[in-house]
């Protein structure tokens, strides 16, 4: 019975690697923290910038994600006080060059 044992332990090894075999590294990839801060940064500005009454503009959301060799893809939300001090919200998209370390196609919804 020990073999048996011996035997089944021996093979777990391979049948994990098989399975690690098939994983795809563009599903983990880590997306730049600098993509992030800097796209809600565009966003922030460009609210301000067609909003130029608005108060405390914050992004209360943003998710990046790798969409090429240098590129992420940012989207998020976020809000701001608006006249008479009504919260509004909006929405953003924004691409972020990780090689250039620049933002393009800044996108806001309001």
């Amino acid at each position: 019975m020990r073999t048996l044992w011996v035997s089944a332990v021996a093979w777990l090894p391979l049948a994990a690697a098989a399975q690690w075999s098939s994983f795809d590294a563009r599903d983990h990839q880590v997306v730049d923290p600098f993509a992030v801060s800097a796209c809600s940064d565009a966003a922030s500005q460009e609210v301000r910038s067609r909003m130029p009454s608005a108060g405390s503009v914050k992004v209360t959301r943003a998710d990046g994600s790798v969409a090429g060799e240098s590129r992420v893809d940012v989207s998020g939300d976020g809000s701001f006080a608006g006249a008479g001090g009504q919260a509004q919200t909006f929405t953003f998209r924004c691409s972020y060059d990780t090689k250039a370390r620049t933002t393009s196609g800044v996108t806001v919804l309001l």
